[in-house]
């Protein structure tokens, strides 16, 4: 099913977050911004090369896609679609604080996909192998 995908293709990490609101305002002061001193909000993107080491790379937020709930970065005059916890917006934030908070979305991704994968082993091989355990066709709940 979803064996030797990396976990980020199968929960990506902005589900474990809750920053709908947010992104919205962060979108109405980086147009704020433009506005009143004709310069980008500046960022800093957290990036993960193949051989696993984290750095950050500076760059500009210029707009905010609600549809896709990403951001538009600007880093060395290229433009990239970004997700709200690889940014931390440097007048807003300090680095701890967004580490802190991707850390946090981390852990849930990380609980979330071993619970999946341990219902996933019991449904599809503990009762391949042992037929009297069954499931429960139905749940009732008293309230």
């Amino acid at each position: 099913m979803y064996r030797d995908q990396p976990i980020a293709n199968i929960l990506p990490l902005d589900l474990f977050d809750d920053f709908s609101g947010e992104c919205n305002r962060l979108a109405l002061l980086m147009e704020k911004k433009r506005i009143k001193d004709d310069s980008e909000m500046k960022v800093s993107v957290a990036v993960q090369d193949k051989a696993g080491n984290q750095y950050s790379i500076k760059g500009y937020a210029l707009d905010y896609l609600e549809d896709l709930q990403e951001f538009i970065i600007e880093i060395n005059g290229v433009r990239h679609l970004v997700g709200r916890l690889r940014i931390q917006f440097e007048e807003f934030e300090t680095k701890e604080q967004a580490e802190t908070r991707r850390g946090m979305a981390l852990q849930l991704q990380q609980e979330t996909f071993h619970r999946l994968n341990m219902e996933r082993i019991f449904f599809n091989e503990v009762l391949k192998l042992h037929p009297n355990l069954r499931q429960p066709s139905k749940t009732t709940v008293n309230i």
